[in-house]
């Protein structure tokens, strides 16, 4: 596992690479994003939906980007896509194949992560990802609905 690795300006922008322990060449790349409403969060909690990747024989990176008292959503929208340059640029060096990238995130990682492979008119000058041949799913909390009805 590689800690805390920067791949912007700021010190939340760090990501984690961890890696499963058998062969690596050509391994799937996986991207998660961490939730917390851009307000509050950390990549540090969400090692454990690192399992079925590291199963699968896949390599996994853990994002954490500035969060929004200290940046605008387009900063964040920009750090996540830079993130996933960086990571798939230096990928073929750590075994990991870049065109067989995947990424998701839980409540607003997932929307961050989602944007990794979208582009609108309003994203010109914004990092896009390297290859079209991405996949991302959504993890959403459903805690407060359960809270909420429990009460």
């Amino acid at each position: 596992m590689e800690r805390d690795l920067p791949y912007g300006h700021s010190t939340r922008q760090k990501l984690d690479l961890v890696f499963s322990l058998g062969d690596v060449s050509d391994a799937l790349l996986h991207i998660f994003v961490h939730g917390g409403y851009l307000r509050e969060g950390s990549k540090d909690v969400y090692m454990l939906v690192a399992d079925p990747v590291l199963a699968a024989g896949g390599i996994f990176t853990l994002v954490r980007y500035d969060l929004m008292r200290s940046s605008h959503l387009r900063d964040i929208v920009t750090q996540v896509r830079t993130a996933s340059g960086s990571i798939t640029a230096l990928a073929p060096t750590f075994g990991a194949n870049p065109d067989r990238m995947t990424a998701s995130g839980h409540s607003a990682g997932a929307h961050l992560a989602s944007l990794l492979a979208a582009h609108a008119p309003c994203d010109i000058g914004l990092p896009r990802c390297q290859t079209q041949k991405h996949f991302c799913w959504s993890v959403v909390s459903t805690t407060s609905l359960a809270f909420q009805r429990a009460i």
